[in-house]
């Protein structure tokens, strides 16, 4: 009995471990959270590669490169957007620059989105 609570054990620590790593594909267009990440920065600047628009709930899934200021390594992800950014004028596999700042309720948008020449 003990040796099958020891490998259950094992078993359970290396499917935590491996989860981040494997949730962490660029092709997973998954949501990650940059809460954990520490920076006392409220804005960066990033690049990155579209995949889903969507207009209605105003957020884009994007695949983004590290962004230093905030610590964020580079991943995929959703982010919202403000009102201020016409997602119109975007489609899947753009490539966009953009500026992510924290509100006032801790949550990061894009505030500014171009297209990238």
């Amino acid at each position: 009995m003990n040796k099958l609570l020891k490998l259950i054990s094992i078993a359970f620590a290396g499917a935590i471990i491996a989860a981040p790593v494997l949730g962490d594909s660029h092709n997973s267009h998954s949501m990650h959270d940059h809460g954990d990440m520490t920076s006392s920065a409220n804005q960066g600047e990033g690049k990155g590669v579209l995949h889903k628009i969507d207009m209605e709930n105003k957020t884009v899934n994007l695949t983004h490169q590290p962004i230093p200021e905030l610590n964020w390594m580079g991943m995929t992800m959703d982010l919202p957007v403000t009102r201020r950014v016409d997602l119109s004028g975007f489609k899947p596999n753009d490539k966009v620059n953009f500026t992510v700042k924290k509100g006032r309720d801790k949550q990061f948008r894009i505030t500014v989105m171009e297209l990238d020449k």
